[in-house]
This record gives structure tokens, C-alpha cells and sequence, in this order.
């Protein structure tokens, strides 16, 4: 394959998974009721993003260290995901669970580090997105 096609087949795949992020992002703040919050939903939203983390019919492990308070996105396709996250202590501070494919808030409000364990049937993928004013969890 010239090098050239393999470079364009590159930069292509991380377009589409920054389209697929975003989508997930403006999902998200779409279903926000709240028109004050929805827009402040919108305003949080990074211009570009990537999966920070994906998967597929698999048990993983992710260790991610914060400074600021962040909302992870976990956008699942199969029928099963479950799974931790863990604070520096070990503590689970919450259980993940989803049947079926949709979408699980995860905010991490606090700086430090978390471990967070995802097992799933299907396809999962995680952002990272910065929480915006007035999120609840």
C-alpha cells in the first residue's frame, strides 16, 4: 500500500472517531431538559474529541488521573455492560450498569485518580468530556 493512501487512511479513521464523539457529546446535551443547562451542555462540548477509551466483547481496565472535574460518556452497543469506578483507595465510589445499548454519565467531580473496570458483550467506547455548570449526576 503507497504511503501516501495509508497516511489518508489514517487521518480518516481519527475524523471518524472525533464525528462519532461529538455525536455523542451533542446526544448527550440534547437530552438535557433544562434550556439553561442544555445550552451550557452545548457550551462544554470540546471542538474535537476522541474516544479516551474503547473496547469490545471484553473485561478492561482504565486508570485516569484528573485535575479538574470531568464527565466520561460511555456509549455502549451490546446487550450487557457493567462495571466499577474505584477511587485512589480502592473504594468503589460507583457501580456502572447498563442493559442494552445507551448511554451511562459517569462524573468524576473531584481531582484524582480513579480506576474504572468495564465488562461488556459489544462495542463501548468512553469520552471525556468537562462537566457543565449544573450537571447533577
Amino acid at each position: 500500500m503507497p504511503i501516501g493512501f495509508s497516511m489518508l487512511l489514517v487521518t480518516l479513521m481519527s475524523f471518524s472517531t472525533s464525528l462519532a464523539g461529538n455525536a455523542m457529546g451533542l446526544s448527550h446535551c440534547r437530552s438535557v431538559e433544562n434550556d439553561s443547562k442544555r445550552l451550557a451542555c452545548y457550551d462544554a462540548l470540546p471542538l474535537s474529541e476522541e474516544a479516551l477509551w474503547y473496547g469490545n466483547n471484553e473485561t478492561d481496565s482504565l486508570t485516569l488521573d484528573i485535575d479538574t472535574p470531568t464527565l466520561l460518556l460511555i456509549k455502549h452497543a451490546g446487550s450487557i455492560l457493567v462495571g466499577t469506578v474505584k477511587d485512589a483507595r480502592g473504594e468503589i465510589i460507583r457501580n456502572l450498569h447498563l442493559a442494552g445499548a445507551g448511554t451511562l454519565d459517569v462524573a468524576l467531580s473531584q481531582p484524582g485518580r480513579f480506576q474504572i473496570t468495564i465488562s461488556a458483550t459489544g462495542r463501548w467506547e468512553a469520552i471525556r468530556l468537562p462537566p457543565y455548570e449544573g450537571y447533577r449526576q
